[in-house]
């Protein structure tokens, strides 16, 4: 495996430690530094099209282990966003290993725990909002299921298991568990090609307000005239890279005004196609 994956497995080891001492501030702050490294290298990997199968493995397992100390630590909104972003992620790279599934029955299972205390909180009020947590509930619901059944039969000796029963039979005072197929929107969809479903979960999360941030790397909001950063985030080597390493130098640093939408990606592509004009300016 590589060191930087290797690194990161050592930082979750500790995490696990930490959770042991009840140091639970401590493991989420850790665990949340390992995730957003994981997150940067399973992205570069994905946008180099590498072969991403040891990325994904380290992101889903940090992954769980963040969510799990959120909800420890009461940050259940936090809980419940990085678990539906890492479910979306670990969806859309497509590799699958038994590894992978157990750190999604984990992630499955906090989410489930951290919904049904937001939706006890701060129940939905009109009838639409109601028909979105009700839909959210039997989608986590009937995915926890799949999970709990596919490592049941790989892996009985998953530590995940007996909290993900916990979690099933409180749910199911709540809503039906669908099974082996899901209906999404009229359409039956097997839980083992997610895609559908996770976005149906995402776009009703959303309506509800139930998503703070699907990724775990902090966003940093600047005005004109602000100066940059300290820590400027991590190389591709999980080093973190800070303002002051570049004193005295020229550095380029471009900002956008918006995840998700189409000028950050138009931003980063006019760098690269004028990748020689900021060559020649020195």
């Amino acid at each position: 495996m590589k060191q930087h994956l290797s690194d990161i497995l050592s930082s979750i080891k500790e995490c696990n430690s930490l959770l042991d001492n009840g140091a639970i501030e401590d493991a989420v702050l850790l665990s949340g530094e390992a995730l957003a490294k994981a997150h940067h290298f399973w992205a570069s990997a994905i946008n180099n099209h590498s072969e991403s199968q040891h990325e994904v493995n380290i992101m889903a397992i940090a992954a769980s282990i963040h969510c799990y100390a959120l909800a420890l630590m009461g940050k259940t909104n936090d809980a419940y966003s990085t678990a539906i972003g890492a479910i979306l992620q670990i969806t859309i790279d497509n590799n699958r290993s038994r590894n992978i599934d157990n750190s999604m029955l984990s992630i499955y299972t906090t989410a489930a725990v951290s919904l049904m205390r937001i939706l006890s909180e701060k129940p939905p009020c009109d009838s639409e909002a109601k028909e979105h947590g009700t839909i959210i509930t039997r989608y986590i619901a009937s995915l926890l299921y799949y999970y709990y059944n596919l490592i049941g039969n790989e892996m009985p000796d998953s530590p995940y298991l007996e909290s993900a029963y916990a979690a099933l039979n409180h749910l199911r005072q709540f809503t039906s568990i669908e099974t082996p197929s899901i209906n999404v929107l009229g359409q039956w969809v097997s839980p083992n090609e997610p895609h559908d479903i996770i976005g149906d979960l995402i776009g009703r999360s959303r309506a509800l307000s139930l998503l703070s941030d699907i990724y775990p790397l902090k966003t940093t909001i600047m005005n004109i005239g602000d100066k940059i950063p300290q820590s400027l985030g991590f190389d591709m080597n999980g080093n973190e890279v800070l303002s002051s390493q570049f004193a005295g130098k020229k550095l380029v640093i471009y900002f956008y005004p918006k995840d998700n939408t189409p000028g950050c990606t138009a931003e980063a592509c006019s760098f690269s196609n004028e990748y020689s004009q900021l060559r020649n300016a020195g």
